[in-house]
């Protein structure tokens, strides 16, 4: 039993190694031509890690030298995922949410405007994960169905224990993907992902055609979980709905239809006898893969990465990688990190190339594993969500604390790396490495301010108590399906004498029915702390929202407008 847990474990750290390889490779080649490359890696072709020249930041950013197997968004947001993924399994929402998405938003390398635009919805206080439907511009909330909640799922599967997807794992992973995208393309691609990436973690295979339409199957029975979460039954979905002027369970059917249709062209091409090269070049322009509109798109990266994972299988799944990655005009380093995370579970080999924070990435990679195995593993240390709020300003992300930088809700710097000038006088970019093991490439002022007090303050964390895994939604009672009722050992705070979150504040007073008197004890109590305000937008903006929602499903109409 033993070694075969280590040959698991091994085979997750792979996974997780290759996908940032893949990521890595992929990133050079992100969204440009040939000259492009040329201009990036002084190279037309690329086989392997290295540094590298990009402009980041914008037209008022600067050019910054990035270091050889620098990874770009996708692994950033696994990491992230990683990190907020608890000792017993389940993800705490509230902090990946409320910490480390509009933290992630200072840092982010190739981030997509719409997890950049959820990433700043998230740093209003009175924003919650399950009511962000943002609108920044043309990028919308019920729009968003790229590839940006796709790339940080993976963590999901990599500590589930039960031989198929659990119904909790599966809860964690919408929750995880309507934090910043709302459209269904965005969660059907990502569990078609989590569903294949399972059979190779356990079985050391890539799961074949059949599975793929089987997949699609099983994906039928979604809207049975979504409405059985309570923030999403009683505020996301009325509002969702509402917004969009449609059901959406009838959107879901008809994005199923689409990935079928798309499971079946990949299937047509895997059986052609061609060079895997051409094969895939073939399926990207049915898929239309390379066009503005679509491209990115998180159904067709999915199946994108699954076509070469399969068609490359043991023998040439490092080739099938460079494929995707040299696939000019394509989502590259998503479509490679994805084939990486596949290839990684059947080589006994790490990635040949530079990867960088490889001992980070791997570790994180062992304590899930360590956490789907039932192993003791530590945890990371949010602040406390109810009396911390993200820095308004990018720039305020990065501050001082004895004589150190910190990056605001993560923690120290170990260092100060090299510093690349903006085009601002105030803002400049530094390489810092955390003393957590991350790298990250952030804004920050010429002279960055003092940390405010709660931002370096510690805390006594509770003991997490075990919540059940595994359970299907027809086995489970009501208890084991409410994430929100396992101890959250990163947002646990006492707002009242009784010690409950803020999630399970709003979730029992809107069971109660919203009783007056009770709602208003509520607000009287945020009144006694010091940062009482805060607390009391965030908790009328979900009553409000979570009230006007029932109101207009006993209503039975969709006719009230926000």
């Amino acid at each position: 039993m033993m070694q075969m847990n280590l040959n698991r474990r091994k085979t997750v750290v792979n996974s997780a190694l290759w996908a940032a390889y893949g990521d890595a490779l992929g990133f050079i080649t992100e969204l440009t031509d040939s000259a492009g490359v040329m201009r990036r890696a002084k190279t037309d072709c690329i086989k392997t890690t290295m540094a590298w020249r990009r402009l980041i930041g914008g037209r008022f950013g600067g050019e910054v030298v990035l270091p050889a197997g620098c990874y770009s968004d996708d692994t950033q947001l696994r990491l992230s995922t990683c990190r907020s993924i608890r000792p017993d399994g389940s993800f705490d929402v509230d902090s990946f949410a409320k910490v480390e998405l509009p933290v992630f938003d200072a840092y982010a390398l190739g981030a997509g405007n719409s997890s950049k635009a959820a990433a700043r919805a998230l740093a209003n206080p009175a924003v919650a994960w399950f009511s962000n439907f943002y609108q920044d511009g043309k990028t919308r909330y019920l729009d968003a169905g790229g590839n940006g909640a796709l790339m940080r799922i993976q963590p999901h599967v990599w500590c589930e224990r039960q031989p198929q997807l659990s119904y909790q794992t599966l809860h964690e992973i919408i929750r995880n993907v309507f934090c910043t995208h709302g459209h269904p393309r965005a969660l059907a691609g990502a569990l078609f992902h989590a569903f294949q990436l399972l059979i190779a973690v356990r079985e050391r295979r890539i799961a074949d055609p059949s599975e793929w339409q089987e997949t699609v199957r099983r994906m039928e029975s979604i809207p049975d979980i979504v409405r059985k979460d309570d923030q999403l039954n009683r505020v996301w979905l009325p509002t969702w709905e509402q917004k969009a002027g449609r059901k959406w369970d009838e959107t879901w059917k008809d994005v199923l239809t689409e990935v079928k249709k798309f499971v079946d062209l990949a299937i047509q091409w895997s059986i052609v006898n061609a060079p895997l090269e051409d094969k895939y070049r073939q399926l990207v322009d049915s898929l239309d893969a390379t066009s503005d509109a679509v491209r990115g798109e998180a159904v067709r990266t999915a199946i994108l990465a699954q076509f070469l994972a399969w068609c490359s299988q043991r023998d040439s799944g490092a080739e099938a990688i460079l494929i995707a990655v040299n696939a000019l005009g394509t989502d590259t380093d998503t479509v490679a990190s994805l084939v990486g995370a596949f290839f990684g579970t059947l080589t006994e080999n790490p990635p040949p190339g530079e990867v960088l924070d490889r001992n980070y990435i791997a570790a994180q990679a062992a304590r899930l594993d360590m956490i789907a195995n039932g192993e003791r593993v530590d945890h990371f240390q949010y602040p406390n969500i109810l009396d911390w709020h993200p820095p308004r300003s990018q720039l305020d992300v990065v501050c001082t604390s004895g004589g150190k930088f910190r990056v605001s809700g993560l923690g120290n710097a170990r260092e100060a790396g090299t510093v690349f000038n903006g085009r601002k006088k105030d803002e400049m970019w530094q390489i810092l490495p955390l003393e957590f093991g991350q790298t990250v490439i952030i804004k920050r002022r010429a002279r960055p301010f003092q940390c405010p007090k709660n931002e370096v303050s510690t805390r006594d964390v509770p003991t997490e108590k075990k919540v059940p895994r595994g359970e299907s939604p027809m086995n489970s009672s009501p208890e084991q399906l409410q994430l929100g009722d396992s101890a959250n050992a990163a947002t646990l705070v006492a707002t009242r004498p009784g010690g409950e979150t803020m999630d399970e504040i709003t979730s029992r007073l809107i069971s109660q029915g919203f009783i007056p008197s009770a709602i208003g004890e509520t607000l009287l109590r945020f009144a006694k702390d010091q940062d009482g305000l805060e607390k009391a937008v965030a908790f009328t903006a979900i009553m409000v929202k979570a009230r006007r929602a029932r109101l207009r499903k006993e209503r039975g109409s969709s006719s009230d407008s926000e």
